[in-house]
């Protein structure tokens, strides 16, 4: 079973804009080698330094929404992350650097998740949120966070509060 992890966002920008935001964090933290260009970020996807494959994807209609705390979650693009599973530590480091890199970088709501099951982090209306598990936080992964945050879980939930 792969452990995908999702970066879904709600942005003005367009798919290739986020990757090529993408690869520059990649390049400003060296977890992506240059030959990594924009075009298979956005077509069959690179590798991190870790050997985390990533991908950007503009999103389409749904049949059905996200729903998080009730209220819906309409993501316009995604990041897909597979994780190396030869050392998940390494990779879910690499995952959390490179989409804290983004958030600081692409305007718009966020959404970083496993599979819509897990929320690690929500930023809504500029207001960022990390979940509270400690084993999902090493200091070494929230110092890569932009500050300020909150601590506060979230959950995917089946129907919105409208």
């Amino acid at each position: 079973m792969a452990l995908d992890y999702y970066l879904d966002l709600i942005t003005p920008w367009s798919a290739p804009q986020v990757a090529r935001e993408l690869r520059a964090v990649g390049d400003r933290t060296g977890l992506v080698d240059a030959r990594h260009t924009t075009e298979l970020v956005l077509g069959d996807g690179a590798l991190t330094a870790g050997g985390t494959w990533f991908r950007v994807c503009r999103v389409g209609p749904r049949r059905w929404p996200t729903v998080i705390d009730g209220q819906e979650f309409t993501e316009t693009v995604t990041v897909a992350f597979t994780l190396d599973k030869r050392d998940t530590i390494t990779a879910m480091d690499e995952v959390v650097h490179l989409a804290a890199g983004l958030l600081q970088r692409v305007p718009g709501d966020a959404v970083l998740h496993f599979q819509s099951e897990v929320v690690w982090l929500l930023r809504r209306d500029g207001d960022l949120t990390l979940d509270e598990r400690p084993e999902h936080w090493t200091p070494e992964r929230l110092a890569a966070v932009p500050t300020p945050y909150r601590r506060l879980t979230h959950s995917f939930t089946d129907e919105s509060g409208d």
